[in-house]
């Protein structure tokens, strides 16, 4: 992913709601959003040349959100997928299992990244760095990453999203009852497009850049009482709204918020 906002126990209802574009190359083969493991069982998109994911929800309420930094140093060829981190990560019991399993499995073998671990009482965000694994504990509130870190310099695509995404949550400060008209407003954020030719490329969430940009969006969302739901589109979010996808344990889990 490249921009991708968590709201952390913002709404009483929803405790975690994160709504995220994936942006990648348009001939990369990916499967949309599944069942990609049964032990836990584990949901999310594919990435069908390395295998890996990039957006992983597992039936225990863990999520895991993949950011590839894009930094000063050019991706090595020789290290592992960085892909296959949030399909290790989401099988763990907790946040806290799943950064043992991170620090075990040596970070500093991986391109650099930021990754999202969170849950209905938590939320962290993880980096490799020159220094070793840096930890962020997000404070109750809105919180926007994208695929450049405060370590690399500015993104103003940061302090775009998070300007809209604290509006939407100004405007649905009380309890989310229509969840669906939530995701729209959510979806308005993602499709926002630069408004300039001199404007930086990057500058917004929604790009169409030739041969890359935006190729999918999703806003999952963690009720409290268990339920847990998933809209997507397998397409920029300008062009198609987001639907709702039905999660292989529905059958396990109380009614949706």
């Amino acid at each position: 992913m490249c921009t991708l906002a968590v709201f952390t126990r913002v709404f009483d209802e929803l405790p975690l709601l994160v709504a995220a574009n994936r942006d990648e190359f348009l001939d990369r083969p990916t499967a949309a959003p599944g069942l990609l493991r049964d032990h836990p069982r584990l949901f999310g998109g594919r990435d069908l040349r390395a295998g890996g994911s990039w957006l992983v929800l597992s039936e225990r309420g863990l999520l895991v959100g993949l950011l590839n930094r894009r930094g000063p140093v050019a991706a090595a060829q020789d290290k592992p997928s960085r892909g296959r981190l949030p399909l290790l990560l989401a099988a763990a019991a907790s946040i806290d299992d799943a950064l043992l399993t991170l620090q075990e499995d040596a970070v500093e073998h991986y391109d650099p990244f930021r990754i999202l671990l969170a849950d209905r009482e938590r939320a962290c965000i993880a980096a490799n760095l020159p220094g070793g694994l840096r930890l962020e504990w997000l404070e109750p509130g809105v919180h926007v990453l994208t695929n450049i870190s405060p370590d690399d310099g500015p993104c103003s695509r940061l302090h775009f999203c998070a300007s809209g995404m604290e509006a939407v949550a100004g405007r649905w400060s009380a309890r989310p009852d229509q969840l669906e008209a939530l995701v729209a407003d959510l979806r308005r954020v993602l499709s926002e497009h630069r408004e300039a030719e001199n404007e930086e490329l990057f500058a917004r969430p929604c790009m169409h850049l030739g041969d890359y940009g935006t190729r999918s969006s999703s806003v999952v969302a963690l009720g409290q009482t268990g339920r847990a739901r998933w809209f997507h589109t397998e397409s920029a979010p300008c062009q198609d709204p987001l639907l709702e996808l039905s999660l292989p344990w529905h059958a396990d889990r109380e009614p949706a918020v």
